[in-house]
C-alpha cells in the first residue's frame, strides 16, 4: 500500500474515532425502538426517530466502509417506515438486524476502505469551457 493510500485510511480511521458514539448512540437509538416494539410500546415519536436514525446510518456506515452495515440500517429504515404495520415479525427481523448491526460496527475498521484505484485506472473526466485561460 502506496503512501496515499496509508494517509487516506489514517485519516478514516481517525474520523471514525471521533464519530463512533456518535454512531453507536443511533444504533442504541434503534434498539431502544426495537424493545419497544417487541414489548408493544413503540409509539409514533420513537418510530420516526428511529427510522431517522436508521437512515443517516444508511449513508454514514457506507462512508466509513461499512457496506454491510450501511446495508442493515436501509433495510431496519424500511421496515420501520412501515408504521402501524410493524407486527411481531418485523419486531423480530429489526432485532436480528440490530444484533447483526452492532456486531459488524465492532469489527476493526483498519483495511475496510477498499484502496484507491490506481491512477491508469481511474475514470477520465473530460472538461470543456470556451474560456481559454
Amino acid at each position: 500500500m502506496d503512501s496515499r493510500a496509508q494517509q487516506a485510511l489514517a485519516a478514516v480511521a481517525a474520523v471514525w474515532e471521533r464519530s463512533k458514539e456518535s454512531i453507536l448512540g443511533r444504533v442504541a437509538l434503534l434498539e431502544q425502538a426495537t424493545g419497544a416494539l417487541l414489548e408493544g410500546t413503540l409509539d409514533d415519536a420513537l418510530r420516526q426517530q428511529a427510522e431517522r436514525e436508521a437512515h443517516k446510518l444508511t449513508g454514514s456506515l457506507g462512508t466509513f466502509g461499512f457496506g454491510e452495515g450501511s446495508r442493515l440500517a436501509r433495510e431496519m429504515e424500511q421496515l420501520f417506515r412501515a408504521g402501524v404495520f410493524l407486527g411481531q415479525a418485523e419486531a423480530l427481523r429489526l432485532a436480528e438486524r440490530g444484533m447483526a448491526l452492532r456486531r459488524e460496527l465492532e469489527r476493526p475498521l483498519v483495511g475496510q476502505v477498499p484502496p484507491p484505484t490506481p491512477r491508469e485506472e481511474r475514470p477520465l473526466l473530460l472538461v470543456v469551457n470556451t474560456d481559454a485561460e
